[in-house]
């Protein structure tokens, strides 16, 4: 829900040009077309950004987090690397979307 919203509310009112401009320019439409911004390249480099920021959130978690002593003397755990890691998607989801909405 953290990650899903900014990214629908995004989507849903992130406009251009209003509806009459649509209208009275069909060219508009080409870049849609045309794949301009969502082709083949746009695609798998989103998904290579992805793999990269997954893998480096996962080892930094891991090695940061896991050798992380509590007041209690304990070392970290599962259940920590993976309320950190939650966190981290959220707050690095909702940057992307601030920096792409410019």
């Amino acid at each position: 829900m953290f990650t899903a919203i900014p990214i629908i509310w995004f989507a849903v009112f992130d406009w251009e040009h209003d509806k009459e401009t649509f209208l009275r320019n069909p060219s508009l439409y080409r870049i849609g077309i045309e794949n301009v911004f969502f082709n083949d390249w746009v695609f798998w480099r989103w998904f290579g950004y992805a793999i990269w920021q997954g893998t480096l959130l996962l080892f930094l978690s891991f090695y940061t987090i896991d050798l992380a002593m509590n007041k209690y003397g304990k070392l970290g755990c599962l259940t920590l690397d993976g309320n950190f890691v939650f966190g981290a998607i959220v707050i690095i989801v909702n940057v992307k979307i601030l920096i792409s909405s410019y």
